[in-house]
């Protein structure tokens, strides 16, 4: 890899959390990229260049790289994982609702929680209520899909959570079983705030693949 300037145009330095900043990624992947030489996503490694100025055949092996650079903004492949819980100001009622999902999260035959109807009926604030009252001992991690991200980001993220190695050498299906199995080893409530952004009409979705892979394999944990 080439020797990087210490600067950037505007004057401020290029420190980690500089490089993550610009290119829209997490500090950790800017590291695994830059300082160990690891592999990652190849949108990811375009933004990390972008943000250092550089061509991405200054850092990568053309011969390797046959990229193409894609036709949406960067920022719907590399914007880094919301996991911010949303406030919720006010509150009453739904006890019913919150009594049955706390049933459901106490339950060891259901592993798989929906939360079903239309926009502004409040299942986003009913998730924070329940998760606020929360009895059983599971690791709360929240992700809103504010962001279509790529099922490659969201499972590192999760792995890396969960204390996991990510290879980016794996393929969609392994990743899936690595995060199902991080899931099991660790009993963890996952809650995925507005995953329609990422779901499809015709059932196809990676992350279909992984519900319908959880529903089948998955156990110890609540998604």
């Amino acid at each position: 890899m080439p020797t990087l300037q210490t600067n950037c145009k505007d004057g401020k330095r290029l420190t980690y959390p500089r490089i993550a900043e610009k290119a829209l990624v997490e500090k950790k992947t800017v590291e695994r990229f830059i300082r160990e030489g690891k592999a990652v996503d190849r949108d990811i490694a375009y933004a990390i260049c972008q943000a250092l100025e550089l061509e991405i055949t200054d850092v990568v092996d053309p011969n390797e790289w046959n990229y193409h650079q894609p036709s949406k903004p960067l920022i719907t492949t590399t914007a880094v994982i919301d996991t911010t819980l949303p406030p919720v100001d006010k509150w009453q009622g739904r006890q019913e609702e919150m009594n049955q999902l706390k049933n459901a999260l106490t339950n060891d035959n259901i592993r798989l929680i929906g939360i079903i109807a239309a926009g502004g009926y409040g299942k986003t604030a009913l998730a924070v209520k329940v998760i606020e009252h929360l009895t059983v001992n599971l690791r709360v991690f929240w992700v809103n899909f504010n962001q279509p991200y790529p099922l490659a980001q969201f499972g590192r993220w999760l792995l890396e959570q969960l204390n996991q190695p990510y290879d980016e050498k794996w393929d969609e299906d392994t990743l899936i079983l690595q995060m199902i199995q991080r899931l099991i080893a660790e009993p963890s409530l996952l809650v995925l705030n507005n995953l329609e952004t990422v779901l499809t009409a015709e059932g196809d979705s990676v992350y279909q693949q992984f519900l319908r892979t959880w529903l089948s394999k998955g156990r110890n944990s609540t998604v």
